[in-house]
C-alpha cells in the first residue's frame, strides 16, 4: 500500500464520513459564535451619525481583536480536544482487542491525504443522514465509535458452534414445548369426547332397555334362589362335632 493512500473498509469510511459531518456542524457553530462576537461588538460600539478619531478607531480593533482572539482560541482548542479524544477512544479500543496502534503526526500535513480528507467530506455532506444510522445509532456523535473486534481463528469457530449449538437447543425446546401443548389439548379433547360418549350411552335407549332387562333378570334370580330354599335340606350336623 502507498504511503500517500489510506485504505479502509467501507464501515470505516462510513465512520469517517460520519465524523466529517458532526466536524463540519461545529465548524458551522463556531463560525456563527464568531459573527455574533462581531456583530454584538459592533452594536455596542459604534453609533450611528457619530464621528471617531483615529486613536478611538484604533482601540475599537485593539478590543475587537482581543475579543476575537480569546474566542477563536476556545473553539479551536475544543476542535483539538476533541479530535485527540477521539484518537484516545480509538487506541483504548484497540489495547482492549489486543492491538496497539502508533499515531504517525506527520501525516496530519500530508496534503494528499488532506484532499482525501475533503473529498470524503463533500461525499459524507452529500448523502442522506439515513445512512449514518446503523443499530439505532447516530454514527458521528462523540463518545460513540463503532468497532469490529479481530479475535482469534479458532476463538470465532467456537463461538460459532457454541451459537450453532444454543440455537438448536431452543429449537429442540421450542418443538418439544409444543408437543407437550398439543398432547395436553389432545387428552383435555379425549376426556371431554369420552365424557360425551358416557352421557350419550347412559341416556341411550339400547341402554336403558338392557339396564331394565338385567334388573328383571336379577330379580327374577332372587325369586329362584327363594324357591330353592325352600326344598333344600336343613344343614345335619357333622359326625365329628356330634
Amino acid at each position: 500500500m502507498s504511503k500517500n493512500t489510506l485504505v479502509i473498509s467501507e464501515d470505516g469510511e462510513l465512520q469517517v464520513q460520519a465524523y466529517l459531518r458532526f466536524a463540519k456542524l461545529k465548524r458551522e457553530q463556531h463560525v456563527r459564535e464568531v459573527v455574533s462576537t462581531i456583530s454584538d461588538f459592533k452594536a455596542d460600539r459604534i453609533r450611528q451619525g457619530e464621528m471617531y478619531n483615529f486613536k478611538e478607531l484604533a482601540q475599537m480593533f485593539d478590543d475587537l481583536e482581543q475579543e476575537t482572539r480569546q474566542l477563536m482560541d476556545k473553539e479551536i482548542q475544543n476542535a483539538y480536544h476533541a479530535n485527540a479524544l477521539l484518537v484516545k477512544i480509538l487506541l483504548s479500543q484497540a489495547q482492549v482487542h489486543g492491538a496497539e496502534l502508533m499515531v504517525d503526526t506527520n501525516s496530519l500535513e500530508n496534503e494528499f491525504l488532506l484532499k482525501q480528507i475533503s473529498s470524503s467530506e463533500t461525499t459524507a455532506l452529500s448523502r442522506p443522514a439515513s445512512d449514518f444510522v446503523r443499530r439505532n445509532t447516530q454514527l458521528g456523535r462523540m463518545g460513540t465509535v463503532a468497532t469490529v473486534s479481530t479475535q482469534d481463528p479458532a476463538l470465532i469457530k467456537e463461538r460459532d458452534a457454541l451459537k450453532a449449538e444454543l440455537a438448536s437447543t431452543k429449537e429442540r425446546m421450542a418443538k418439544l414445548q409444543a408437543a407437550r401443548n398439543q398432547l395436553a389439548l389432545k387428552d383435555k379433547e379425549l376426556r371431554a369426547a369420552s365424557e360425551a360418549l358416557n352421557g350419550k350411552l347412559q341416556e341411550s335407549k339400547q341402554f336403558l332397555q338392557m339396564k331394565q332387562m338385567m334388573q328383571s333378570k336379577s330379580t327374577e334370580v332372587t325369586a329362584l334362589r327363594k324357591k330353592l330354599e325352600k326344598y333344600e335340606p336343613q344343614s345335619v350336623p357333622s359326625a365329628d362335632t356330634a
